[in-house]
């Protein structure tokens, strides 16, 4: 699912291309959202809510990048049999 997950949230990026933004300047581009609602996971996965999105590791110097400018794409993965709980929160 992660994997579907990267190539939708690339085809919504990339669909961006002239519109939102073009090649010579991408700060247009806007953050892209997938979200899976998973109603049909096993027990030891219900409740489970999992998210994943960029994250910037200095490996080597000091320079910080505006969050804005990298934080592009983000999945949410909701693993419950019964939405009723899950819905309007996160914390639930």
């Amino acid at each position: 699912m992660h994997t579907r997950g990267n190539d939708y949230l690339s085809r919504i990026i990339t669909s961006q291309n002239g519109k939102e933004y073009d090649y010579r300047n991408y700060d247009g581009m806007k953050k892209a959202y997938v979200i899976w609602i998973l109603p049909q996971v096993a027990k030891k996965r219900d409740g489970h809510v999992n998210q994943i999105s960029s994250k910037l590791e200095n490996i080597s110097g000091s320079t910080i990048e505006r969050l804005e400018s990298y934080d592009k794409s983000e999945q949410i993965m909701i693993s419950k049999r019964s939405m009723r709980v899950v819905i309007g929160s996160r914390h639930r």
